[in-house]
């Protein structure tokens, strides 16, 4: 397959100036620069969370994403920008409350949520985040984490508990994690993994041949990450040409557009 017909749906990117910032990482204040960068890679649609939110204060950030992103959609006549808001518990106990601002959120156009357990402090479960949890599975929102902010075995108990939310585990490692996921992919259908940090040479092919495509997310990890190496994968990897189709696009496409419209 040509680089050039493959294009992406990139599910796991941010905005925002980071605390700590790699030397060679582009400019991704906004939008704007972000979609630079996708236009160069053929990344046709991103889901984005706030830097802000993982680093500042979360609910300020969401809106500083949802106005951003909204602008550029006019400006540029585009919809192939998402927002990703991050939630913690903290609203649970604010006067708003949990359902009405995350169904405000989805009204605004989010499409996915992301969560920051370690970072943020709190655990990840269903005593500390249950009203969050049923929140984000009435309205059917992809739940995003990185694999340094929960465990597998955290990941695994959620899974568990809760199959009606579709969970999207990112920034896994190359070696030995598939010890831990691959029970996952066997035993829930809501598992997603996605592809940023996994570039081993023949591990999409493995996975694919032992639980087909339909769970596998393409993510880029910008700009933490460059996108060159995980689109890179993708495209010369031995995978059929629809199987790259639906990690690149389809996968991610399909759960967006189950989110519940407000």
């Amino acid at each position: 397959m040509d680089k050039n017909e493959l294009i992406f749906f990139d599910a796991c990117c941010g905005i925002g100036i980071r605390s700590k910032k790699n030397a060679w990482e582009p400019p991704f204040d906004g939008a704007a620069d972000l979609t630079r960068e996708m236009n160069r890679l053929n990344i046709a649609e991103a889901l984005v969370y706030h830097n802000d939110a993982k680093y500042g204060e979360f609910k300020a950030a969401n809106e500083r994403l949802i106005n951003e992103i909204t602008l550029f959609n006019e400006i540029s006549g585009a919809q192939g920008v998402y927002a990703s808001c991050v939630l913690t518990p903290d609203i649970i106990w604010e006067k708003e409350g949990a359902e009405a601002y995350v169904r405000g959120l989805v009204k605004k156009g989010a499409k996915a949520v992301r969560m920051f357990p370690q970072s943020h402090e709190y655990v990840f479960e269903d005593r500390a985040c249950g009203e969050l949890f049923a929140l984000i599975s009435e309205l059917r929102l992809p739940l995003c984490v990185d694999l340094a902010e929960v465990s597998w075995e955290t990941a695994g108990l959620f899974l568990e508990k809760h199959p009606d939310v579709n969970l999207i585990v990112s920034r896994i490692s190359n070696w030995g994690d598939d010890r831990y996921f691959f029970p996952l992919m066997r035993d829930f259908k809501n598992f997603y993994l996605s592809t940023d940090y996994y570039k081993i040479m023949g591990g999409l092919e493995k996975i694919v041949s032992l639980f087909g495509a339909d769970n596998l997310i393409f993510g880029s990890g910008l700009p933490e990450r460059g996108a060159g190496c995980s689109s890179a994968t993708l495209i010369y990897s031995d995978l059929t040409k629809e199987d790259k189709e639906k990690i690149a696009f389809g996968n991610m496409k399909r759960l967006i557009n189950s989110v519940v419209a407000i």
